[in-house]
């Protein structure tokens, strides 16, 4: 036996969804719900997903350096776009799901609050 959520079309569409929320609750208390909470989060997301990937990025660049896969005249420095051509699209893609699964841990209590905020209806929440 399946299970359905039932759940009735309360607006006549996007526009009538706007209107009504405005007229009922009003542009703060309405349609800006959760906006604040909202920038609380993904501030913090992107700047802890930034700056993991970048670290990310560092460490692998370090270690294709001392391995000796990466021939390097040992007596210059490198540019800044020469160093990351040491990396692979590996790299790349395991840095950003890295990063993004620490932003998203960090941040989600923040997220919690946040969707919350938006979904509380004022009639006593469970």
């Amino acid at each position: 036996q399946r299970q359905q959520a039932v759940v009735k079309n309360l607006y006549g569409g996007a526009i009538d969804g706007l209107l009504s929320i405005w007229r009922s609750h009003g542009f703060f208390n309405g349609l800006q719900r959760g906006y604040w909470s909202g920038m609380a989060t993904y501030g913090p997301f992107s700047a802890i997903y930034f700056m993991m990937y970048e670290w990310f990025k560092t460490v692998c660049i370090k270690r294709e350096i001392r391995s000796g896969r990466a021939v390097l005249d040992r007596q210059r420095l490198l540019a800044p776009g020469e160093a990351e051509m040491l990396l692979h699209s590996g790299h790349f893609i395991v840095g950003g799901f890295l990063a993004g699964t620490v932003a998203a841990v960090a941040t989600a209590p923040i997220d919690l609050v946040k969707t919350r905020m938006q979904v509380f209806d004022g009639c006593g929440y469970d």
